[in-house]
């Protein structure tokens, strides 16, 4: 599937093959003082180091892992991440 881009309110979603590429273009053309990658358990086992080996410069974002399942997408979930991030 080629790279389909979506908006979302103010927000540009990529998708497809050539996604990571077009990410690191937009890391590159941005000065950002803190990235924050955010994964469940499984996504940092198999798709985390596939990301960081594609990326590179992901290699010093913050990584918070939240629990997998559908029973942890909650608001209560969602407090711990802005929480996080708000620390961070």
């Amino acid at each position: 599937m080629p790279v389909t881009e979506y908006s979302l309110f103010d927000h540009r979603i990529v998708t497809g093959k050539g996604a990571l590429s077009v990410l690191k273009k937009d890391l590159a053309l941005r000065d950002f003082q803190k990235i924050l990658v955010l994964c469940d358990a499984n996504t940092v086992r198999h798709c985390l180091p596939l990301l960081l080996e594609e990326v590179p410069v992901l290699s010093s974002a913050f990584v918070m892992q939240i629990p997998a399942g559908e029973s942890n997408k909650t608001i209560s979930t969602t407090m711990t991440i802005w929480e996080e991030m708000t620390r961070l």
